[in-house]
């Protein structure tokens, strides 16, 4: 993260050598003005300011028509210097690449979490919206296990839950996954094979023969075993599910820290309004940072979901549980039971490296990515409000950063609260192209693939066009004028204007804490809705020696 921010603060010294056109706020340009509005306040080329009791402004503030600034200043945008760009970069770049670092990453390789940075960047809709999916099937699982398998103590009741999530990035049991195992080896009887065990999985989970019915009947309902033997699989469940915990990594502190990193920078900018230390494109700094600030609740809800250590953490406990099983199996056959067929998933009893490996790199998109997933269901239910629900953060910041750039001086709407709207537009529009694959690509690969070709277009869209804003791009007399609301009244202000002091203690402040406490509070809502599936990997040292 760190070297990335070094890479766009140094090319931000580079860019402003590309400025064609005299700086709108160039000392001699505003010498130029003031010298008019010394000699004639009621200059056609001058926008006049007034007291409250009518009389003019003749100090320190000098506003200008669209057409004369044009005249003098040119229709070329106007680079900043580099130590103004370097200042804003370094501002604000750092914070927000620390905040996207503070996330929780699947341990799959750095090529993945650039995948995911990415994706995360290009498309926060559906990455919110994955996210989402994520901890309502934690959820379902919890409460299907409660309902249905209340003969076994609640500790076992949880293991099983537990169980079954991490049989679910292995088990591929709906046929978005079928193509990947193919796909690996340019259709060889081994793949052959391999595609014909999928596809055998897949017809049991349609007959309902899925992990859950073998996992009930195994623990309590099948009438052929013994108590004893029974309770000897639900010791193995528990024990299986204490590992699991403890290969989970979860929590609040790296994102806390990063959060916190974010609101010091913004809590730095408006000290430094304070002090006197502004200009008049301090407000539309700050709405850039606000933009952005859908992160915090993608970040939190990603680290409440949290991930196991590493990428066969989960694969080496079903291992294990099979093995037991499998243990149990022999012993009360030692004494005359009959044997059972033990509830597990081929890929896990499978020898073949190569088997192994396609299901290792089949991870990244068949839910190892919690911002990710082939289709955003549960057990084939979709619910509207989550889709709903992900576009929240987004939206939130958007019309926020929308805010404080339009009341901004000059007040109205100017190029940078429109970029902030097509922003948005290109977030949803993201979104929905999303949803397009999702539903005329079967493979979850294919999907996987095209989704991060789509995403990374707009995310260097994205990146391209801040960086130039930050670079000067909007610095035009068009661009300050407000042009898009005021139209024939549109002026452009040289000088600081003294209301960037009364809205940066009022409106910018409360917009501000608004977008970051909204974000926050957003994300604690939906822990509380869905606590027992966000907590479904927390055990307590009760449910731990339960067995």
């Amino acid at each position: 993260m760190y070297s990335l921010s070094c890479l766009v603060f140094v090319a931000g010294s580079i860019f402003p050598i590309l400025a064609v056109a005299a700086g709108i706020v160039d000392p001699h340009v505003v010498q130029y003005f003031a010298d008019i509005q010394r000699q004639n306040p009621f200059d056609s080329r001058l926008v006049p300011h007034y007291h409250q009791n009518g009389s003019v402004i003749r100090q320190n503030i000098i506003d200008v028509t669209l057409k004369a600034c044009n005249d003098k200043c040119g229709n070329e945008w106007n680079g900043y210097s580099s130590l103004e760009t370097q200042k804003c970069l370094a501002s604000w770049s750092i914070p927000l690449f620390l905040l996207i670092g503070s996330m929780h990453y699947a341990s799959l390789g750095v090529v993945n979490t650039i995948s995911v940075i990415i994706h995360l960047l290009g498309d926060p809709i559906s990455s919110f919206e994955s996210l989402l999916s994520k901890i309502r099937r934690l959820q379902k699982h919890h409460r299907r296990c409660a309902r249905d398998l209340a003969f076994l103590p609640f500790g076992v009741r949880k293991a099983v839950a537990m169980i079954l999530v991490a049989y679910e990035e292995w088990d591929h049991d709906d046929p978005v996954y079928m193509v990947p195992a193919v796909k690996f080896g340019l259709k060889t009887q081994r793949d052959k094979d391999e595609s014909a065990m999928l596809n055998t999985e897949i017809d049991n989970h349609k007959q309902g023969k899925d992990m859950f019915h073998m996992l009930k009947e195994w623990l309590g309902t099948n009438r052929h075993s013994s108590s004893s033997k029974q309770l000897q699989r639900q010791r193995a469940c528990l024990q299986a599910a204490n590992e699991m915990s403890d290969c989970r990594t979860s929590g609040l502190l790296k994102p806390l820290l990063g959060l916190l990193n974010y609101t010091a920078a913004l809590t730095a900018s408006f000290i430094h309004i304070e002090k006197g230390d502004y200009n008049n494109r301090t407000g539309h700094t700050i709405a850039y940072a606000m933009l952005y600030s859908w992160l915090i609740a993608s970040v939190l809800l990603c680290s409440l979901i949290g991930g196991y250590t590493t990428k066969w953490s989960s694969e080496d406990v079903l291992k294990r549980l099979y093995l037991r099983f499998e243990a149990i199996e022999v012993e009360y056959s030692i004494h005359g039971e009959s044997t059972e067929s033990i509830p597990t998933i081929s890929r896990l009893c499978s020898s073949d490296s190569y088997a192994e490996s396609s299901a290792y790199h089949s991870l990244a998109w068949s839910g190892g990515n919690s911002t990710f997933r082939p289709r955003q269901s549960c057990w084939g239910e979709r619910k509207l409000w989550t889709s709903c629900l992900a576009h929240l953060p987004t939206l939130f910041a958007v019309i926020n950063a929308f805010t404080i750039s339009y009341t901004s001086p000059t007040v109205g709407v100017g190029c940078r609260s429109i970029s902030h709207a097509l922003y948005g537009v290109g977030w949803i529009a993201s979104a929905g192209l999303t949803r397009i694959i999702h539903h005329t690509t079967e493979s979850a690969y294919r999907q996987w693939l095209y989704i991060r070709i789509k995403d990374s277009i707009f995310a260097a869209a994205q990146a391209i066009v801040l960086f130039m804003i930050y670079g000067g791009w909007f610095n035009t007399c068009f661009c300050w004028s407000a042009w898009f609301s005021l139209r024939a009244e549109a002026h452009v202000l040289l000088t600081p204007s003294p209301m960037i002091h009364q809205l940066a203690a009022t409106k910018w402040l409360a917009l501000s804490l608004s977008s970051i406490l909204g974000q926050v509070l957003l994300v604690a809502c939906i822990w509380a809705y869905f606590r027992d599936g966000a907590n479904l990997f927390h055990v307590s040292e009760h449910e731990r020696y339960q067995g």
